[in-house]
């Protein structure tokens, strides 16, 4: 955890409090040691002193991590914390006063250190007590969660339940300890070990599960959980992601993920620089384009975590939306300060809208993940792939530079890499624009590439556990198929702490780890829900969709590549090649007015793509009924 770091404006407030609860002790602390009332700490030499006693117990708080902690979902290793810097401050001050001071007795340097520690403390406790005032309500009523686990996560993820008043949805906990069996924590019963999990749920009647035990070996949590999802399809299981230590100040409910998902990747914690990236956020308007997305609606949730004032959240779908800012005031329950939500139906393609929304909100940057993903389905739909993947981020690169923006990232895709398909030629236009608009208009963008998502919409994964409910068959384009993947919390942080790293015009490339099998994927899957492939669940190959690769990829060379200050972050160190800008601005003028889309013939289109990106190459089907029947595999 970095010594230096930024204190939220919604924090700065405890500083003024600490600061009179300091001053206040230790005048108590004279007055009640030399019995007279008549004595004044604000006269030389007790003035001077009382001004080195503020400092050192400011800066001890600060030193100790004390500005960082949310006390309203602390604990004893929190308040630990403050006295430990109580402590500190006091020693160090004891000794001040024998070399410069006018030697205060040790009744005053006790008293005072300990009067401070419990004041601070005391107001400190009242927080944590406050929430809302409604009894559990429907919520708690439905929900009947087992936290596997009973350490300090599964601790603070009840607490959190608590402080949300549907603690009484937490029947209980389990956990390997036997020193903890059998004891109540919180209010709620350690049962058992996880080899009697099965017996535990049943027994409570629990239909959600969740693991908060880091130091279990995931395949052994992974056996437990097939058998109960074996006898029990409906049983929701959840995980702490690897991302969730990287905050400390914040609540771990939020960020749960599905198991299954956690257990297929079983990627290595990371961190990010959250001082350089509350430094850049903290305060500013967000803007988010393709918000209702998978991406995009993470990106929002993960940004609140940063101080930002007001987040502008974009979608073109009504339903999208709707569900987003259901989830977010959901979620903006755990943030403090809760910032400003404004939601937009709106197209980015349509300049009109775009302009009553930059110019209304003024953001001060801007992540724009709207774009048509679908490899096979856009390979029938060239038009629509170009006018939303290209027009649409020329609008709003448009907008950005006409309402002078701070910051531009383009969220992009590794299939912008020797693309072989429309999906992925795309995005590699809307890569070159976006270098367009920051070489010669000034505007400083970012483009951000990764590789796949696990859960996404329109992802393998749940298309894979669908097929696994219906007895399967689970249905594989290619055995050698891989590809990259990460979690969508994952993404979404790297992609914020990219857009803090921004300069001038940067291609950040996510260090996505090794690629992974499908046909692997899809057999884990089936071994995860308590059945094995080949006997339970057939694996069927279909051969591959249009556009697609057997092997993606995130660069052009190894040398192109150079480390950045994150190590799963990876920035290109040359630039985009010499762009004829007037060539791609004519082609996206093309588009836009219909005169190069209006073009019956699907190859004229390509090889007019193939002018401005040439490494583009593609094929087309002559399966006229290919745009129906190979979109799913």
């Amino acid at each position: 955890m970095p010594l230096i770091y930024n204190i939220p404006r919604s924090r700065i407030s405890r500083i003024g409090i600490d600061a009179l609860i300091v001053l206040f002790s230790w005048a108590i602390s004279i007055l009640l040691a030399s019995g007279n009332f008549s004595i004044s700490i604000f006269k030389s030499p007790d003035l001077f002193m009382a001004g080195i006693l503020l400092v050192l117990y400011l800066l001890s708080f600060y030193a100790f991590q004390v500005y960082r902690v949310l006390w309203r979902y602390s604990h004893r290793r929190d308040y630990a914390r403050l006295a430990y810097a109580s402590v500190c401050a006091g020693l160090v001050f004891f000794a001040a006063d024998r070399v410069i001071g006018p030697g205060f007795s040790m009744i005053e340097h006790v008293f005072s250190t300990l009067l401070i520690f419990f004041m601070c403390a005391s107001y400190r406790m009242l927080e944590h007590d406050r929430g809302p005032a409604a009894p559990d309500g429907d919520e708690a009523l439905s929900r009947r969660i087992l936290i596997v686990g009973a350490g300090e996560a599964g601790r603070l993820i009840l607490s959190e339940y608590y402080n949300r008043k549907i603690g009484s949805a937490v029947a209980a906990f389990a956990d390997d300890d036997h020193e903890k069996i059998g004891r109540i924590i919180n209010g709620k019963m350690v049962m058992g070990p996880l080899d009697r999990l099965q017996e535990i749920a049943t027994g409570l009647g629990v239909n959600e599960i969740i693991v908060a035990m880091p130091s279990v070996s995931s395949a052994r949590v992974d056996n437990v959980l097939a058998g109960m999802r074996r006898r029990q399809p409906g049983l929701a299981v959840k995980t702490l992601p690897p991302i969730t230590k990287v905050f400390d100040d914040l609540p771990l409910v939020p960020d749960l993920m599905d198991s299954s998902l956690a257990s297929l990747l079983n990627r290595d914690e990371f961190e990010i620089d959250l001082s350089s990236i509350e430094k850049i956020f903290e305060g500013k308007t967000v803007l988010v384009t393709g918000a209702g997305g998978s991406i995009g609606s993470e990106l929002c949730k993960q940004v609140l975590k940063f101080g930002i004032r007001r987040l502008v959240a974009i979608g073109k779908g009504e339903h999208s939306i709707y569900t987003l800012a259901k989830s977010l005031g959901e979620y903006a329950d755990f943030i403090q300060p809760r910032p400003e939500f404004v939601y937009r139906i709106a197209d980015v393609r349509d300049r009109a809208s775009m302009e009553m929304i930059f110019s209304g909100e003024k953001p001060d940057i801007v992540f724009h993940a709207a774009a048509h993903k679908h490899v096979p389905l856009m390979e029938f739909n060239e038009a629509e792939a170009l006018r939303n993947n290209v027009c649409g981020t020329r609008t709003v690169l448009e907008m950005a530079s006409k309402h002078g923006i701070e910051r531009f990232v383009l969220v992009s895709t590794d299939k912008a890499v020797n693309p072989s398909s429309i999906m992925g030629a795309s995005k590699r236009l809307a890569e070159l624009t976006a270098a367009v608009y920051c070489r010669e208009r000034g505007l400083r963008t970012a483009v951000v590439r990764f590789g796949n998502v696990l859960g996404s919409r329109g992802s393998v994964v749940p298309l894979f556990l669908e097929q696994i409910r219906k007895g399967g068959p689970v249905t594989v384009t290619h055995p050698d198929m891989t590809r990259y993947f990460m979690s969508i919390p994952e993404a979404a942080l790297l992609v914020i702490n990219a857009a803090a790293m921004s300069e001038k015009g940067e291609t950040f490339v996510l260090d996505m780890g090794s690629p992974y099998r499908i046909a692997a994927i899809a057999e884990k899957l089936i071994r995860m829900n308590g059945l094995e492939p080949g006997k339970d669940i057939m694996i069927e190959y279909t051969g591959l969709r249009p556009g697609e690769k057997i092997e993606e990829e995130l660069f052009y060379s190894m040398d192109d590549l150079a480390v950045t200050g994150n190590k799963r972050i990876h920035v290109l160190k040359k630039e985009n090649p010499p762009l004829d800008s007037a060539a791609l601005f004519g082609f996206i003028e093309q588009c836009e007015h219909g005169t190069l889309l209006a073009e019956v013939d699907p190859v004229r289109i390509r090889k007019r793509i193939q002018e401005i990106v040439p490494e583009y190459a593609f094929t087309v089907s002559d399966d006229e009924t290919a745009g129906s029947t190979r979109i799913v595999s």
